[in-house]
């Protein structure tokens, strides 16, 4: 539990970075939940986002390993339209708006 606590509060504690990296790849409007499982044994964080109009599946996974690397954990990128409605409403309820 405390790997998850510290990831969060690195994550957060990163915030204005990662909004940096989201608009240099074209997302916007982040949002980040810490789910209670881990992957491979590696913390895991999980952010929803919006994507610009245009933007390729090359600009979300660059953003995906850029993020893996400022926070050392595995994480993920879901897009808000590409979620289905419940799943959509219990990440949102669980996140973090990050601004």
């Amino acid at each position: 539990m405390a790997v998850r606590t510290d990831l969060r509060r690195q994550t957060l504690s990163h915030s204005g970075e990662i909004i940096a990296l989201a608009h240099e790849y074209r997302a916007r409007n982040l949002s980040v939940r810490f789910p209670d499982y881990e992957f491979e044994d590696m913390p895991e964080v999980e952010f929803i986002a919006d994507m610009d109009d245009g933007t390729s599946l090359f600009d979300r996974a660059n953003l995906v390993m850029a993020l893996n690397d400022l926070l050392g954990a595995a994480t993920h990128v879901f897009l808000r339209d590409e979620l289905p409605g419940d799943f959509a409403e219990s990440l949102e309820r669980d996140a973090v708006a990050l601004g």
